[in-house]
């Protein structure tokens, strides 16, 4: 049975030998009822494909990159699910990637990805390596997540930014606590060096400002630092601390939205009686804190879905031009967040 060819696995579908290829290698239109009997023979007969002669002759690899930047973040865990289940075949292979937030290690990933003449990356990046990203592209196809780059200098740079709309979202965000009549409004923010911390705090500047509040110049509940648990928690600190203190803040990811709820559970601040809150993405097992944070609930499996087909898109044709495609976030309500009067 381990000898079996391609030609006998055709024979024993009825299909051709063209028909087998395309579904070993995930390529091609091939309708699922025979998709099914070449699988079915295949999985009989205990057929292995000849990875290497495989590869030579189509010029692949069949494995796929993903550098993230935070793969202990429930978010980016949901998403590579999303995208290891997406692979067109069981075939391919990934390897996933954990800069921790680190530029260097993320150019160092690239020069082994390289190394690897993997088919494609999908990536979030860390920032700080724009350039280095842009020349890659010239020879793998590259698809971002949630974060974008700066291309526009280099017209040879073909790249994808899937990803959620930051700015709209931290608007929603805002606008909702000012209805609920909060002025002093706090926000923990993560790094500014990337696309996604810079457009949610100008979502939340915009907002502040269209209801006549500065935040420009040394506006006093303000903490950014990184998109991680520590940051929710000393952010929380920080801000708890300014007199007078905010009756409300924004919390801009899951990650620093549970290192603040555990602050205030540590410090028996009582949401929302005497701090409201509302999250930038959902938290995981809200369920069981005391209290469920309004929060803008973001798409991981969605993002993580679309961000494969695009990478496999720009496989198949390297000179499509750079596209964004940017899903609306959605406001979930909870109750972490009540009316302020002056």
């Amino acid at each position: 049975m381990s000898q079996m060819t391609i030609k006998d696995i055709a024979r024993k579908a009825g299909v051709s030998t063209a028909t087998v290829s395309r579904v070993i290698n995930g390529t091609g239109n091939v309708n699922e009822e025979m998709k099914n009997r070449v699988r079915s023979v295949i999985d009989a007969s205990g057929f292995k494909p000849n990875f290497s002669a495989r590869s030579l002759k189509v010029n692949r690899t069949f494995t796929i990159g993903l550098i993230l930047s935070d793969i202990s973040d429930r978010y980016y865990s949901l998403m590579t699910k999303a995208i290891a289940d997406e692979l067109p075949s069981s075939d391919y292979s990934l390897v996933v990637c954990n800069t921790a937030d680190q530029p260097e290690k993320e150019k160092w990933y690239f020069d082994f990805l390289s190394s690897k003449h993997v088919d494609g990356i999908i990536l979030n990046t860390a920032g700080g390596i724009d350039e280095e990203i842009c020349r890659f592209s010239h020879e793998t196809p590259i698809v971002l997540v949630n974060r974008q780059i700066q291309s526009h200098t280099d017209p040879k740079a073909r790249i994808d930014l899937v990803g959620s709309d930051d700015l709209q979202g931290t608007i929603t965000m805002t606008e909702l606590l000012l209805k609920n009549g909060h002025r002093r409004i706090g926000m923990i923010n993560g790094d500014l060096s990337v696309s996604s911390g810079r457009d949610r705090l100008q979502g939340f500047r915009r907002s502040m400002r269209a209801a006549g509040i500065d935040t420009e110049q040394d506006y006093p509940y303000l903490y950014i630092n990184k998109f991680d648990t520590a940051t929710g928690y000393q952010g929380m600190g920080y801000l708890l601390s300014r007199s007078p203190a905010p009756t409300a803040v924004l919390t801009m990811n899951d990650s620093i939205t549970i290192g603040a709820l555990k602050y205030c559970r540590e410090n028996n601040i009582s949401i929302p009686e005497r701090l409201s809150l509302i999250a930038y993405g959902d938290v995981d097992n809200a369920e069981l804190f005391m209290v469920t944070p309004t929060c803008i609930s973001l798409t991981p499996h969605t993002i993580g879905r679309r961000a494969v087909q695009c990478l496999f898109e720009r496989i198949q044709d390297p000179a499509l031009h750079s596209r964004e495609i940017i899903f609306t976030s959605t406001l979930v309500h909870g109750n972490s967040i009540a009316p302020h009067v002056e």
